[in-house]
């Protein structure tokens, strides 16, 4: 399967005799997210009604983008958790997005919530970004005004502490929900590895500007900052934190 899948979780508690029509209005929002493919995953919540599951084997036929999850949950919390899991190990879903009652009946809104979510960590990562930023900008401001540390000392402590705080913000934001194969300590090691690429990018950037152009340091500090950004948000996205599919 092509893991550009997007998963609606579905719960459903009694409302069998809704199923047809509820997902016939899903699918059709399947035309607004292309190329992505648009499954669902049906999941009985309570174990209320038995005649959830002999409704979605008969629709199966006709619906092969519809799916059935093989175990009775408890509560909506539960039916978010393992139907994220699910949809990530079985149906190669990029992207899975819990359907509350409000999306069942307005299901015109669903792409803008998984537009939302398909952005919402590179949104995150940016706010951690801007976080740094604030960091290193500080720092460098303590050490050259306050400690007098020329602009080529500075700078190393500056984007050091903000290699730190943002790796925290974004292993507890920004990348939470990420299924990582990797541990805490080697996520460490490569977002360290990453920000040193893009420290240096940093680095290299502050000091042209301000050596061979001319230009005033804070704002040859703040252009190495966006640069150093944008390095970081790709290597770490596709490398620290990259989807395990497992």
């Amino acid at each position: 399967m092509n893991k550009k899948n997007v998963c609606l979780i579905l719960p459903l508690y009694d409302d069998a005799h809704r199923i047809s029509p509820l997902i016939s209005r899903l699918l059709d929002q399947e035309f607004h997210i292309k190329p992505q493919r648009l499954v669902i995953l049906v999941i009985d919540v309570g174990g209320s009604s038995a005649d959830i599951r002999s409704t979605i084997r008969s629709l199966q036929g006709e619906y092969p983008n519809l799916y059935l999850f093989d175990q009775t949950v408890n509560n909506l919390e539960d039916a978010y958790t393992k139907g994220k899991l699910y949809a990530l190990d079985k149906l190669d879903a990029d992207i899975s997005l819990l359907l509350s009652s409000y999306l069942k009946n307005n299901p015109e809104f669903i792409k803008i919530r998984i537009w939302l979510q398909k952005w919402q960590e590179l949104i995150k990562y940016s706010f951690v970004g801007a976080s740094g930023a604030i960091v290193n900008m500080g720092f460098f401001l303590i050490l050259t005004r306050f400690f007098q540390l020329s602009v080529e000392y500075a700078s190393p402590v500056a984007i050091e502490t903000a290699i730190v705080s943002n790796f925290i913000l974004n292993n507890i934001w920004t990348f939470k929900n990420r299924a990582v194969k990797v541990n805490l300590r080697i996520k460490f090691i490569r977002f360290h590895m990453v920000a040193l690429i893009a420290g240096l990018v940093n680095y290299i950037v502050l000091l042209t500007l301000v050596y061979a152009i001319g230009l005033l340091d804070i704002l040859a500090n703040i252009m190495g900052i966006v640069s150093a950004m944008m390095v970081n948000y790709v290597l770490n996205s596709t490398w620290t934190w990259k989807k395990y599919y497992g």
